[in-house]
């Protein structure tokens, strides 16, 4: 299977809610086969290219279509130099293997010289777990001593071996516990030591590369972003395993390499950076610096140097993230529409079966420049609905826009005869409106909307988080209500991902609780199973070491 990281995948899984996997599901072939068309012969453009329809006239690709992907990628490095590009430097630590064929582009994008290949680079803890020898792992259990072939009965080992890492990122661990990721962290440790120089790479550009060469922004993708993933889960296991082993003070310097990866990586040009920041924060700092701030025994001094640097990555304004360059991705569409043509109701999903392109005749069946402007202007709602602070009022706005897109769709939703006859019946204006309507329910769908509204969510308990630890320092105990924390002059806006319902606080002086609710909107006394994508329990609490959240009773349903 293709692991390469792009916006397209990215789209369909973590904006993956009901309405978008739908609208995914009935429109991937229009992307597939945007993807798969032969290159159209030379002709004038059946967009006019200018700022009022296009946004932008430059750069334009051969065929004198708007290059987006290019103008993104030019915006973005623009002014940025090689020698203070945070991005080069995670590419020096990763090597031209994690590029995943697209070393020679990836280089000359971001003015480097090519890396040799027979040097060392960093490898994930799966690479790592296959290069184990069979001796060293441990002996199989009594699941997999009942699995008769040798061959599947080591990758099922391999597996469990596999999966000891994320026990290891959410609590302290000693290395006797868990010797082979100890292995693989001691493995590491000298080359991931250069994240260091990231206090001097102030500056991040990583290109956006397009697919087949077509330079379409949809389908593009970032072979860096899938590796910083990996690079989170080193940097989290590390952490507890320095507190685990008591070196509090070396892992709350370390846990700084952390938080200025997730401040380069959200200046990146799109909303997805902001979402593989927060992942980040999420998988990375979030457990660690919790246990540091509350558990660990750090001074004074070394609590206000870690939250000096937690708070240069306050993340980007919901609506600053959903900005100018994430308008590109519906005009991008529509222009690739009008270059390689398609109509869209000659797919079918279940057998794969895409018909040929639609004809340049037959694309003058379409008014291009009106789909453009009316992309645009759903564009223009969705920002403001963006903008939208308390999270029902913005539900609702959110529902209202899917209910004008489904009008405007003409209710027109699936592959048949008579969705053809209903399109071809249609005017001109009439047709291009409904395709616009039908693409924008592919590329608007909430789920991002909700993530970075947890995202911030996050960061402001976090931010609660330092204030009660400072409040504990003075006083020798925790708030037992965070109008105390007022009274000290800290100021804290307490809200929970609702927006509006205060955050659940519990505290006896000696330990304290503090949690929001996650996405089911179910109050679980602060528990989480540790999935955040909101299945089971999924709430997000900060605690003092003895006020730990159990995990709640399930009911037993009624016979």
């Amino acid at each position: 299977m293709d692991q390469r990281f792009s916006i397209c995948r990215l789209r369909a899984a973590s904006y993956g809610s009901v309405l978008g996997l739908f609208a995914i599901t009935l429109l991937g072939g229009v992307v597939c086969e945007l993807l798969t068309a032969d290159e159209p012969a030379a002709q004038k453009p059946l967009v006019t290219i200018s700022k009022e329809t296009t946004r932008i006239t430059a750069p334009l690709k051969p065929s004198g279509y708007p290059d987006y992907l290019a103008a993104i990628n030019l915006r973005q490095k623009q002014g940025v130099k090689t020698e203070r590009n945070g991005a080069v430097l995670l590419v020096q630590i990763l090597g031209p293997k994690a590029l995943q064929g697209r070393a020679r582009e990836y280089f000359k994008e971001l003015g480097m010289d090519p890396l040799p290949a027979n040097v060392t680079y960093f490898e994930s803890y799966s690479d790592y777990v296959l290069t184990i020898p069979a001796k060293r792992l441990p002996p199989p259990n009594e699941e997999e001593r009942g699995i008769e072939d040798d061959d599947e009965r080591l990758r099922t080992i391999r597996d469990r071996v596999e999966s000891q890492l994320y026990n290891c990122l959410s609590r302290p661990w000693k290395r006797a516990e868990n010797p082979l990721v100890a292995s693989w962290i001691d493995s590491q440790q000298q080359l991931m030591a250069k994240l260091k120089e990231l206090e001097q790479r102030d500056q991040w550009y990583h290109p956006w590369l397009a697919e087949q060469n077509h330079g379409r922004l949809f389908s593009s993708i970032s072979p860096l972003n899938k590796c910083i993933h990996s690079i989170s889960h080193y940097l989290a296991a590390r952490m507890m395993l320095l507190c685990g082993e008591g070196n509090y003070t070396v892992a709350a310097e370390e846990i700084r390499f952390g938080l200025l990866l997730c401040q380069r990586i959200k200046n990146g040009p799109l909303l997805i950076d902001d979402l593989v920041s927060c992942a980040v924060f999420t998988h990375l700092v979030q457990q660690s610096l919790k246990y540091l701030v509350h558990h660990a025994p750090l001074g004074a001094v070394d609590l206000e140097i870690l939250h000096k640097e937690f708070r240069r990555i306050t993340p980007r304004k919901i609506a600053r993230a959903v900005n100018e360059n994430e308008r590109y991705f519906g005009l991008d569409l529509i222009c690739n529409l009008a270059e390689f043509g398609y109509h869209w109701t000659n797919l079918n999903n279940d057998v794969g079966d895409l018909q040929r392109p639609e004809t340049i005749e037959n694309r003058g069946r379409y008014d291009f420049d009106l789909m453009m402007t009316q992309i645009d202007q759903y564009h223009d709602l969705w920002m403001q609905i963006s903008e939208i602070q308390d999270r029902k009022t913005q539900l609702v706005a959110i529902k209202e826009f899917f209910d004008r897109l489904k009008s405007d769709c003409k209710n027109i939703e699936s592959n048949s005869l008579w969705a053809n006859i209903r399109l071809n019946s249609m005017t001109r204006e009439a047709r291009s409106k409904v395709v616009t309507a039908i693409l924008a329910r592919l590329l608007y769908v909430p789920t991002p909307l909700a993530a970075a509204r947890r995202m911030h969510m996050l960061f402001e308990m976090q931010e609660i988080s330092f204030a009660l630890a400072r409040f504990h320092a003075k006083h020798g105990k925790y708030p037992l209500k965070f109008t105390e924390l007022a009274e000290e002059g800290i100021i804290m806006q307490p809200f929970d991902l609702d927006g509006e319902a205060t955050l659940t606080y519990r505290s006896d002086g000696k330990d304290f609780l503090m949690y929001s609710v996650g996405y089911d909107d179910i109050d679980h006394g602060g528990f989480s199973s540790g999935n955040f994508a909101g299945e089971n329990f999924d709430d997000y609490a900060i605690f003092s070491p003895n006020w730990e959240p159990k995990e709640p009773k399930l009911e037993e349903p009624n016979e």
